[in-house]
Formats: structure tokens, C-alpha cells, sequence
């Protein structure tokens, strides 16, 4: 049968930095790594799942709407669908304030 438990991270792998990246912006600087996704499926133990895709749409100004008809079609929980900019609203908010670009 399958079993329905999530499966446990790897402990103590090792993965070999190739290089760094800087935006200038401590929210992406601080949090974000770029790795292949067998490297990071076997690091946080999810077998050959993925977490997440992304998309482009044809009109970013209709990307919330495009989010929200794709997030009702998936059935809602567990997926979700985020828009560009509630993906991104610190740095957003950093640059604009409340002000959406």
C-alpha cells in the first residue's frame, strides 16, 4: 500500500556550494538558494515530489486572477496559487511602500 506519512529529510547531507548570488535585498540575500531539484527533493526527504511550479501568464496585470481561477480548479488546500506580486510583497512593499507597482 502507500503510505501517506511525509517522508524525513535527509540528515547530514552534503551539498557543495558552486557559487554565490547577491540582489541587495536581505529578504531574497539571506533565504534563497539556486540547486537542482534531485539535490534539494533529497535534502528535504519529499522523494520525487515538487513543491512548486511556476507560470507565466499573458497579462501580469490579470496574474491574481489567473491565480485564484487556477488555486478553485486544483480544489484549494493543499495547493495554493500566488500571484507575482503577493509571491513577492516584501520586496514590494520594501521598494513602493503600500503602493503596488
Amino acid at each position: 500500500g502507500l503510505d501517506d506519512r511525509p517522508a524525513q529529510p535527509a540528515r547530514g547531507r552534503t551539498l557543495r556550494i558552486a557559487g554565490t548570488f547577491h540582489v541587495d535585498f536581505d529578504e531574497y540575500d539571506g533565504k534563497l538558494v539556486l540547486a537542482t531539484v534531485p539535490a534539494i527533493q533529497a535534502l528535504v526527504g519529499r522523494g520525487d515530489q515538487v513543491m512548486g511550479i511556476e507560470a507565466v501568464v499573458k497579462d501580469v496585470d490579470h496574474a491574481d486572477v489567473v491565480a485564484r481561477e487556477l488555486e478553485k480548479n486544483l480544489g484549494g488546500p493543499p495547493y495554493q496559487a500566488m500571484d507575482w506580486y503577493a509571491l513577492n510583497k516584501n520586496l514590494f512593499t520594501a521598494m513602493y511602500g503600500d503602493k503596488k507597482p
